[in-house]
C-alpha cells in the first residue's frame, strides 16, 4: 500500500512558504512570480518532450495547450463551478512520471486548497469545472523542479526535472 504522506508534505510545502507571502502580495501575484521564476530553457525542453510523447502516442491533437506549458485533455466535462486559487477542493488523482509511466501517487479523496498545490495544478485546476475528469501533462518546472523527491525509505520517488502526468477528477469545490 502506498503512503502518500511524503508527497502530501511536498505538495503543500509551497503553501507553507506562501503563507508568509500573503501579507504583501495577492495569491495571483504570488503564482505569477512562481511562473516567472521557471527556467525558460528547461521549460522549452520539457514542452518539447511532452509534445513529442503526445505525437508518438498519436494523441497530440486531443490536448489543449496552456501558455505556461501545461497540456491537458478533458476526458469528461463537469457541470459544477470552477475553483479559484482560494478554493478548497476534493479530488481523485493518479500521478505518473512521463518518462516511464510509473505511478508515484494515487489518492481517491485528496483535499487541499488550490494554492497549496504545485504550480501546474494551481494554473490548470481553475480551468476545470466540478465533476470534470481530465489528464494533465505538467512540465517539470511547474511540478517539483530540479529536486529529487524521496520516499520514506530514502529512495528517489520523483526524480528531479520530471515531467508529470496527472489523471484527475475534480470531486468538489468549496
Amino acid at each position: 500500500m502506498r503512503k502518500p504522506v511524503l508527497l502530501l508534505l511536498v505538495l503543500i510545502c509551497g503553501g507553507v512558504a506562501l503563507s508568509s507571502c500573503l501579507e504583501s502580495t495577492s495569491l495571483e501575484d504570488y503564482l505569477q512570480q512562481k511562473i516567472n521564476a521557471v527556467d525558460n530553457i528547461r521549460l522549452a525542453l520539457d514542452t518539447k518532450t511532452i509534445d513529442d510523447s503526445l505525437e508518438h502516442w498519436g494523441i497530440r491533437p486531443d490536448y489543449l495547450i496552456e501558455p505556461n506549458g501545461v497540456r491537458y485533455k478533458i476526458e469528461t466535462p463537469g457541470v459544477g463551478q470552477n475553483p479559484s486559487l482560494k478554493s478548497f477542493i476534493k479530488l481523485k488523482w493518479e500521478g505518473r512520471l512521463l518518462s516511464d509511466s510509473s505511478v508515484f501517487d494515487v489518492s481517491p479523496n485528496f483535499q487541499s486548497y488550490v494554492y497549496d498545490l504545485i504550480v501546474g495544478l494551481q494554473t490548470t485546476l481553475p480551468l476545470l469545472r466540478e465533476g470534470t475528469k481530465a489528464t494533465l501533462l505538467i512540465p517539470s518546472g511547474l511540478g517539483f523542479g530540479p529536486v529529487d523527491l524521496l520516499d520514506e525509505a530514502g529512495d528517489i520517488k520523483i526524480p528531479k526535472n520530471s515531467n508529470l502526468i496527472f489523471k484527475v477528477e475534480l470531486l468538489e469545490v468549496q
